[in-house]
C-alpha cells in the first residue's frame, strides 16, 4: 500500500514522503532535520530517495542534515545542483534528470517536468507504480503543456492553489512582491488551478490535493470552497493541505 505523508506545504517549509512496502520517496525537505524526525521514523530497511524540485529555501531548508543523516538517493536538475553547489552543499553523488525523459527505478518510474518558476531549472515529478501514479505540480507561474503533460493521466494529484486574485491585489505584500507572485514564473491561483483541474479530471483523475496555499493571499474557508466543487462537478476526492500542519498516512491506491 502506498501512503503519503505530508510534513509541510507552502512558504514557510515543503516536504512530502511516499512510503512504499520497501522504499520512501521524499519531494523536498524544507524543513529542520528535527521537524522531519519528530515526523516520521525511518525504517532503517527500506532505502530513501530524495527529489529536488528547486533551490528556494523553503524546500531545501533542511538538506544538509538530511543527507548526513540519511544517506539517500538524490535526484535533480542540472540547474538545481548547480545553484545547491554554490550554497555549499555537496552535490558530487546526486542524479541529475533530464526532463521529459521516464527513469526506471526498482520499484516505480520517475517522470520529471520543466515548470514555469523563478528558480534556476525547476522541476514538477510524476510517479508510476504498479497500481498508481503521483504528480506533484508546485510552485509554478502557469501550466504549460510539459505540465499538463506530467499530470494528466495521473491518479493523484498534489497541485499548487497559491492565491485568490483579490486577497493578493488588496493585501499587504507590496507591489514587487504581488508582480512576482502573479508573473508567468511565480505562483498559481485558485482560478488557475480549478480550471486545470477541469482539464485532467476526466483523464482517470482520482484524487486531488491542493497544496501550497499562502496563508496572508488565500483564505482556507474559499479553498474548502473549490475543494466542495471539484467533488460536486468533476466526481473526485479533494482535499489540501495547511500549511505547517501535518498529514501522516494517507493511502493513495485506496
Amino acid at each position: 500500500m502506498l501512503k503519503l505523508n505530508v510534513l509541510s506545504s507552502g512558504s514557510c517549509g515543503n516536504c512530502y514522503i511516499m512510503e512504499s512496502a520497501d522504499k520512501y520517496i521524499v519531494v523536498d525537505v524544507g524543513l529542520p532535520l528535527y521537524r522531519v524526525k519528530e515526523f516520521i521514523q525511518f525504517n532503517e530497511d527500506k532505502g530513501i530517495d530524495l527529489y529536488l524540485t528547486h533551490e528556494h529555501t523553503d524546500h531545501i531548508a533542511g538538506i544538509k542534515p538530511f543527507l548526513n543523516k540519511f544517506k539517500p538517493n538524490v535526484y535533480t536538475s542540472e540547474g538545481t545542483a548547480v545553484e545547491l553547489h554554490s550554497k555549499g552543499i555537496s552535490c558530487e553523488h546526486f542524479y541529475i534528470l533530464d526532463p521529459s525523459k521516464i527513469y526506471s527505478m526498482k520499484e516505480y518510474e520517475v517522470y520529471p517536468f520543466k515548470i514555469a518558476h523563478d528558480g534556476r531549472q525547476p522541476f514538477g515529478y510524476r510517479f508510476n507504480f504498479n497500481k498508481i501514479s503521483v504528480g506533484f505540480a508546485t510552485d509554478l507561474g502557469f501550466v504549460s503543456k510539459d505540465v499538463l503533460g506530467g499530470i494528466t493521466g495521473c491518479d493523484c494529484v498534489i497541485l499548487e492553489s497559491n492565491y485568490e486574485d483579490e486577497l493578493l491585489i488588496n493585501g499587504s505584500y507590496p507591489y514587487h512582491l504581488k508582480k512576482r507572485v502573479m508573473s508567468s514564473k511565480g505562483h498559481l491561483s485558485n482560478k488557475e488551478a480549478l480550471n486545470v483541474v477541469s482539464q485532467i479530471f476526466s483523464k482517470g483523475l482520482k484524487k486531488l490535493f491542493f497544496g501550497h496555499i499562502s496563508e496572508e493571499n488565500n483564505s482556507y474557508d474559499l479553498i474548502e470552497k473549490y475543494v466542495d466543487f471539484c467533488k460536486n462537478n468533476f466526481a473526485i476526492e479533494a482535499g489540501y493541505f495547511k500549511q505547517m500542519t501535518p498529514v501522516k498516512g494517507l493511502e493513495l491506491d485506496a
